[in-house]
């Protein structure tokens, strides 16, 4: 995350420097289910794309996102260029499920 941020990526791809306003990762909920986080650096949120089909609970949410919500700008911090982040504060992220991501059955 830090090469990509900070604009210092490098590999066979990756030719040129470039910074970025957001960033996709995935994050495994307990062994087998697997999400999709969309953080928004600039806006401060973290969008989640959950495909299960009945949604996890709120409770469930809160307790696995809080930590990455609460912590991101720290490590942000530590590990990237101070221009870069020298304006950022480290209130936490929000968060919230994408819902309705697709329609079984139409």
């Amino acid at each position: 995350m830090k090469a990509y941020v900070s604009g210092k990526s490098t590999g066979i791809y990756m030719n040129s420097e470039f910074h970025v306003d957001i960033v996709y990762v995935s994050m495994n909920w307990g062994c087998s289910h697997w999400v999709g986080l969309v953080i928004n650096l600039k806006l401060r949120h973290i969008d989640i794309l959950d495909s299960f089909m009945s949604p996890t609970p709120e409770e469930a949410v809160v307790f696995l996102m809080t930590p990455i919500m609460d912590n991101i700008m720290w490590v942000l911090k530590r590990y990237c260029c101070h221009t870069l982040t020298k304006d950022m504060t480290t209130e936490p992220f929000t968060c919230s499920p994408i819902t309705r991501l697709y329609i079984v059955g139409l």
